[in-house]
């Protein structure tokens, strides 16, 4: 799917500049949700400019490392001064009502520094939301208009909807039948507590309770 988002994007002979910015923006939107499944909340909520952004380019906190991957330690022993994107959600940010913190991966930076750079500003109409994504007004994305660009986007290219919540479960069944009862990294990589992911993901827990 994603390649022939890229393909198509990449053929397009003179598009206008608001055209060539939405074949970013939904590119990258599918990118990010087979990349990082989040909840829809975070998705729509996810701010890249004004006076708080939740995803945000810097410096590794110092003196921390835990949290940063491999390649951006390495990065930083050859440039102290290098800045990564990462993301916080605060407490009330999360369904959880956890901090979340992290790095994004390299697989996503380019088409967002892209999108963000480039194509962005051309899909704003009246305010700016500061949001990352947008609905087709250039607002932020409220959870059905989300729900509706994914189902639209999966139906054209995989001919089938898929919602922001089933990314979310066809990453935890695939992780699962790959790493079995590793429920632990599964939760806090979906902002999830162990007994929920257990609920929600494992099989032979909901059949379990299902006829019990």
């Amino acid at each position: 799917m994603l390649e022939q988002m890229s393909s198509e994007r990449q053929a397009l002979n003179n598009p206008s500049a608001e055209e060539l910015a939405w074949r970013v923006h939904d590119e990258l939107l599918i990118l990010w949700l087979t990349t990082f499944p989040w909840p829809s909340r975070c998705i729509r909520e996810a701010r890249v400019l004004g006076a708080a952004p939740n995803i945000y380019k810097a410096p590794t906190q110092r003196g921390d490392a835990s949290g940063v991957p491999p390649w951006a330690i390495a990065e930083c022993q050859l440039n102290p001064r290098s800045t990564f994107w990462q993301f916080r959600f605060d407490t009330p940010e999360t369904s959880n009502a956890k901090e979340v913190y992290g790095f994004l991966p390299r697989r996503l930076i380019l088409l967002l520094e892209e999108y963000v750079t480039l194509h962005r500003k051309c899909l704003i109409r009246d305010s700016d939301p500061e949001t990352l994504f947008l609905d087709r007004f250039g607002g932020m994305m409220s959870a059905l208009s989300l729900m509706q660009r994914v189902g639209l986007l999966t139906e054209r290219y995989i001919q089938k909807k898929i919602t922001p919540e089933a990314f979310r479960a066809i990453f935890a069944y695939d992780w699962l039948d790959k790493n079995p009862g590793e429920y632990e990294w599964l939760a806090g990589f979906l902002w999830m507590e162990t007994p929920s992911v257990k609920k929600r993901y494992d099989p032979e827990y909901r059949s379990r309770h299902q006829h019990s």
